[in-house]
């Protein structure tokens, strides 16, 4: 929703979209040319415009860039071309959450005298944001997935500014951010422009992530976050989150609160339960991502990325590189077998969502982890018992029962 203050106003008022479908991409913050609209935290802790209805003219360009409202029309493939890929660099790929191919496009838009901009954690505040790299070793903050929704800025603004005085651009960011994006950047300018987005799988709250870090910092200051840490491998990728003590809180992600919250989509954007920028063709130039379910023959706990080609212009950038990536060519049909997040933008939303963002709206966090534990132990004990048929379904509802 939009929020104005002194008052609660639906966005149904001022743009027509309301709380469940706001995506927070930050596109009314960026466009509004009186600066009416700041980026809040709901309780939830997701980000969401709100008003100065003082400031605020009524212009409605914050309804011609809500990329809900009026989805951006671009020139992209009916059918993308579809790769299986990675980094030919070892540390490069062992570095990325998978195979590294994000750096290696990177790279290439820098040796045009380009700007990079993608995600960082931000270790004062807690949060990932976009930012502007110009430099490799500022990408190399940028590698590895955040899962949490990112804090844009003015970064479209800035985007707009560097296309504008001649720089090339790369945008790396969810499906949604890339679609706000474009609604931003004026036609003229987008030659200059390359854009990646990421398959996701939705964006977690801030606020939960927040309680999360410091349930497990236990008092200790956080001083790195590494969501994907591969020291075991890219499949039984775990959790490395380092304190100013020098101890550290290290899990593998299927031991993990968090991503038992994120995976089982307890935890998710309203909107992300039915995306409506999880199609075909994307909005990138290029889609990366994940390549779970990638075939025997090509798969490698270094990390393998799936590449869909959705552009000219992501072609025109891939060429720039194929030298440096491995590239095997795969199909759109194999690919959605196990990512079907590519395609499909509806997912269901469990019951106990609602129970659980009551708690974080209320900053439960002991009620919060317990409540989760449960239900880790829960699913954890049914996929133990879906294997010995011979229990009764009366015997299950006692086990189970909280």
């Amino acid at each position: 929703m939009i929020m104005s203050r002194g008052t609660v106003r639906n966005i149904n008022v001022r743009i027509t979209v309301n709380n469940f479908k706001c995506a927070g991409c930050f596109a009314c913050y960026n466009a509004c040319p009186y600066n009416a609209i700041e980026m809040l935290l709901s309780e939830e802790g997701f980000y969401i415009p709100i008003i100065d209805d003082e400031k605020c003219r009524n212009c409605n360009v914050c309804k011609e860039v809500c990329p809900i409202i009026s989805p951006p029309s671009l020139e992209r493939y009916l059918k993308p071309t579809t790769y299986a890929c990675w980094s030919k660099d070892k540390e490069v790929r062992i570095a990325s959450s998978s195979g590294g191919v994000f750096s290696e496009l990177a790279q290439a838009v820098l040796k045009m005298g380009g700007t990079v901009y993608g995600v960082v954690w931000d270790i004062n505040e807690l949060k990932p944001v976009h930012v502007g790299a110009s430099t490799i070793d500022m990408l190399k903050e940028m590698r590895g997935s955040k899962y949490v929704q990112s804090y844009i800025g003015k970064s479209y603004k800035q985007v707009v500014e560097y296309l504008k005085q001649g720089t090339p651009v790369m945008f790396s960011g969810t499906p949604c951010q890339v679609s706000a994006l474009y609604n931003i950047v004026p036609p003229k300018f987008r030659h200059r422009l390359y854009t990646v987005n990421v398959v996701c799988h939705g964006v977690a709250s801030i606020k939960f992530f927040k309680m999360y870090l410091k349930y497990v910092a236990k008092n200790k200051k956080v001083i790195s976050i590494n969501m994907r840490d591969k020291s075991h491998g890219w499949t039984k990728f775990g959790v490395r989150i380092k304190f100013d003590n020098g101890t550290a809180y290290i899990s593998f992600h299927r031991e993990d609160m968090f991503f038992f919250g994120y995976l089982n989509n307890l935890v998710l954007n309203n909107i992300c339960y039915e995306c409506p920028f999880s199609r075909i063709p994307a909005l990138g130039d290029i889609t990366l991502g994940d390549f779970w379910g990638v075939p025997k023959g090509l798969y490698d706990e270094s990390g393998v990325s799936i590449m869909l080609i959705n552009s000219e212009k992501g072609k025109e950038l891939v060429e720039l590189v194929k030298d440096r990536l491995t590239l095997v060519s795969v199909s759109l049909e194999d690919i959605v077998k196990t990512n079907p997040r590519i395609i499909i933008g509806s997912i269901g939303k469990p019951i106990e969502r609602e129970h659980i963002m009551k708690l974080i709206s209320e900053n439960r966090s002991r009620d919060l982890f317990k409540l989760l534990k449960w239900l880790k132990f829960r699913n954890d004990l049914l996929s133990i018992i879906i294997g010995y048929p011979s229990i009764t379904l009366r015997k299950l509802q006692k086990i189970l029962r909280p």
